[in-house]
């Protein structure tokens, strides 16, 4: 019993930590200070995120922990049947052509297959590696329970926003968060 304990919390306090990212991230800001008075701008408060390393569908390995100081690094976790992920494919694949040159890095995850998800990665011509997920492990510690789901790590391999479900109006945020994120 304290086994299974010890594995629940961290994934309950990755859960909790997300649930905060998103809300501050949907929230569009704060309050603005009373009339007269200014403050100084607050630095983000940013969760360490545990690193991930997931096997390619194409093979080899990718971790996150190999872009730690250097790139931001946005992960999207999907599925090939889901209609929302597919919706906001052809938005990602923008992000990267668009920020990649300038360091961004972007981690495709799924539960499915490696048999399923390469042929699809193939047929969309993803420029971004795909990773397998096969136990759900990093899913569930990211507390992907719907999908799609976006995290954006900051240059340390903090949270820096997260998102759920798709819309345009959240990836304009993100899009305008890593832009962000890359001149710091």
């Amino acid at each position: 019993m304290n086994k299974m304990k010890n594995q629940i919390w961290p994934a309950v306090a990755v859960v909790a930590v997300l649930a905060g990212l998103f809300a501050l991230f949907t929230a569009g800001g704060d309050s603005a200070p009373p009339a007269g008075k200014s403050r100084p701008p607050e630095p983000p408060v940013r969760p360490d995120v545990p690193a991930i390393t997931l096997p390619r569908a194409d093979g080899g390995q990718f971790s996150t922990a190999v872009f730690k100081g250097k790139s931001p690094v946005l992960v999207s976790f999907f599925a090939t049947w889901c209609g929302p992920c597919r919706q906001e494919l052809p938005h990602l694949i923008d992000l990267y052509k668009k920020y990649h040159a300038a360091g961004l890095q972007i981690a495709y995850i799924s539960t499915e297959d490696k048999q399923t998800v390469l042929p699809f990665a193939k047929q969309q011509s993803l420029p971004f590696p795909v990773l397998v997920d096969g136990d759900g492990a990093v899913s569930q510690k990211f507390g992907a329970q719907s999908i799609p789901t976006t995290v954006v790590l900051d240059k340390q391999g903090r949270g820096a926003g997260a998102s759920q479900g798709y819309s345009e109006d959240q990836l304009d945020q993100i899009d305008k968060l890593i832009g962000q994120l890359l001149k710091e």
